[in-house]
Order: C-alpha cells, then sequence, then structure tokens
C-alpha cells in the first residue's frame, strides 16, 4: 500500500462576500486502500505558506465531495488544494481549477447620479462610482431610460432602452430623444456576482427642450486698422 493519488476534478468557486465553496473527486488511485478523510487548505499565496487548513471526513454519500470554507475577508483572493489520506498518510496535492478566487457580492448602487438637458433631442447622465464594489471590480455600468418611472412602457427605441458602459465610463448622453416627451432614467453597476440595485437619477425624470447658450466667458479687444 501507498499513498494515494490526488483528489479529481478539483473547482472553486464563490459563495458570498466570505465564501468560498470548494468540490472535488476521488483519487484515481486509492493507494490501495481506503480513502479516510480529505484535507483542505487555503492561503493568500500561490506557495501556501501560512496556509490554514480542514478536513472533510464524512464520505459516505460518495463523491463529489463539497467544502465550504468560511470567515474568508472580502476582495481578497484564495489560492485552495484538497489532499487524500489513506492508512499510510497524505497523497500529493492537487489545486483548484480556477487556481484562486476572491469571495464577493453584488456592489452597491452608483453615486452621485446627475441628470441634465442636453438639448432638444438630448439628455446626458452622469454618475459616480458605488461606495462598495462588493469585493470585485467593476465591470460595467448599465443606463437605463423609459418613458414610464416603472420602466415598463412599451415605448419603442429610441424612446426605451439601455446601453452597458466601461468600468471607467461617468457620464452617457441619450440622443433622438422626443421634444418635450419625459424621460426616467437610471443606472446600475455591474461585477461578476451581478448588478447592483438601481440608482434613479436626480432629478428623477427630465425632457429635452432646447437650451439658451451661455454668456460668452470673456471678450477681449484688439486695436486693428480700418481705411475708407
Amino acid at each position: 500500500m501507498i499513498v494515494p493519488a490526488a483528489p479529481t476534478g478539483v473547482t472553486l468557486e464563490v459563495i458570498s462576500a466570505t465564501q468560498l465553496r470548494v468540490m472535488f473527486g476521488s483519487p484515481s488511485d486509492n493507494g490501495g486502500d481506503t480513502i479516510t478523510k480529505y484535507m483542505i487548505e487555503w492561503s493568500t499565496s500561490s506557495d501556501f505558506a501560512n496556509a490554514e487548513s480542514s478536513t472533510h471526513d464524512y464520505l459516505a454519500g460518495g463523491s463529489p465531495f463539497f467544502k465550504n470554507i468560511e470567515g474568508l475577508s472580502t476582495g481578497v483572493y484564495y489560492y485552495v488544494r484538497v489532499r487524500a489520506m489513506n492508512s499510510q498518510g497524505y497523497g500529493i496535492s492537487q489545486s483548484s481549477t480556477p487556481s484562486s478566487l476572491n469571495p464577493h457580492q453584488k456592489p452597491s448602487p452608483p453615486t452621485n447620479v446627475r441628470l441634465g438637458v442636453t438639448s432638444d433631442s438630448m439628455l446626458t447622465i452622469g454618475w459616480s462610482p458605488p461606495l462598495s464594489d462588493g469585493g470585485d471590480s467593476i465591470a460595467k455600468y448599465r443606463i437605463e431610460w423609459d418613458t414610464n418611472p416603472r420602466f415598463v412602457s412599451a415605448s419603442n427605441p429610441p424612446n426605451k432602452g439601455y446601453v452597458d458602459l466601461g468600468p471607467s465610463s461617468r457620464s452617457y448622453t441619450v440622443d433622438l430623444l422626443s421634444p418635450e416627451k419625459s424621460y426616467y432614467l437610471r443606472v446600475y453597476a455591474i461585477n461578476s456576482a451581478g448588478s447592483s440595485q438601481a440608482q434613479m437619477s436626480d432629478p428623477s425624470w427630465a425632457f429635452p427642450r432646447v437650451q439658451i447658450p451661455g454668456a460668452p466667458y470673456s471678450l477681449v479687444c484688439y486695436p486693428g486698422d480700418s481705411t475708407g
């Protein structure tokens, strides 16, 4: 008899802002002896320095086996690996796929969402990042507009629609709108866990209209020549 081979099918997924779940199967070779338990190790370092560990010894149900790793720090990446044990000891470890993940949740809504009139066919919305990204990078922002405050109208584009923008975006101008028609706008922040709650603009609605030009910023006069 020898120690068992590495566990198979070791996968890692996010459960919550403080939890990861590792799933794994039995080794392809048990070393000629019954597997009695598994050790799950996790660390913030790929070399598993200062690793923490836990064992899983309820094997009656057969593989695949699951183990929730709890009490983790939101947004921090953890590396995970698993090894099997028989009467000869622990075998070699198998790292998870992916090799690391960060516990996270959906972000909070964008902040400072402002709505302004740009022209008789355009409205411009601006926003700031959410107070919390949920422990994961913001992947995109979604801007939605509608002629109904509940966003359930039967209007066709361009009077109703949405657009997804990159994470560095901070404003967007909706164009081809109808003059004197009221529009409601809202913004979502999205990470890999999903979408935040919507944040309505301030004011919550506006209608496109012709804008009066502002006063000149400065006037400078220069002497010149006149003839005739």
